[in-house]
């Protein structure tokens, strides 16, 4: 009995003093990290200037979208094939396309570009078209509720508005879809949505 801690301390001195051990205690940590920040500076690196021609058929958008130092938004008002064939030989260039909905809201929005569009880039358009939108169905809920007290706003349906329940109608989850364009105008589906 005497013998088991003899056999646990000449196991554990041989699993320690080997080189994969001490290499592996040291480098382990180190490509933990690694996994994390490679990533996150890859995402924030500095981005390239870019032009966004928004086409917008809703023109719920119109002057929604504000240009930075590294992207600016310019409103068209053409078609989606015009636009995309701008795209041949411009990295630089990219289009927003938001369709006319087929019921009352936009559920998407395409992003025509040579390039896949940055994850700053994407989460900003993400951003803004869901806060649109969700102004936009909130409008609407007010306006059933003034509509259905002939034209007054109850004391109950006042307060009925700061309900949760409203609010979590009003929520939107556009999906944007980045669509790649090549030379040739061939089209690639991205999947690196925001």
């Amino acid at each position: 009995m005497n013998k088991i801690p003899l056999i646990i301390k000449r196991e554990y001195l041989t699993r320690v003093r080997k080189r994969s051990f001490i290499v592996m205690t040291i480098l382990g940590p180190l490509l933990m990290a690694a996994m994390f920040v490679v990533p996150a500076y890859l995402s924030t690196k500095q981005e390239e200037k870019r032009v966004i021609h928004v086409i917008d058929e809703t023109h719920w958008f119109t002057d929604k979208f504000e240009g930075n130092p590294n992207y600016s938004f310019i409103y068209l008002y053409t078609d989606v094939e015009t636009a995309k064939n701008k795209l041949k030989g411009n990295p630089a260039l990219a289009v927003l396309y938001i369709p006319e909905p087929k019921l009352n809201v936009p559920q998407n929005a395409y992003f025509y570009s040579n390039k896949p569009p940055s994850f700053n880039l994407q989460s900003y358009v993400t951003q803004v078209l869901n806060r649109e939108i969700e102004k936009q169905n909130l409008a609407g809920s007010i306006q059933r509720d003034i509509l259905k007290n002939n034209g007054k706003l109850s004391d109950t349906s006042a307060s009925a508005l700061l309900v949760e329940k409203i609010l979590k109608d009003s929520r939107s989850n556009i999906q944007l879809n980045t669509i790649k364009v090549d030379e040739t105008g061939g089209e690639q589906k991205s999947y690196t949505e925001a």
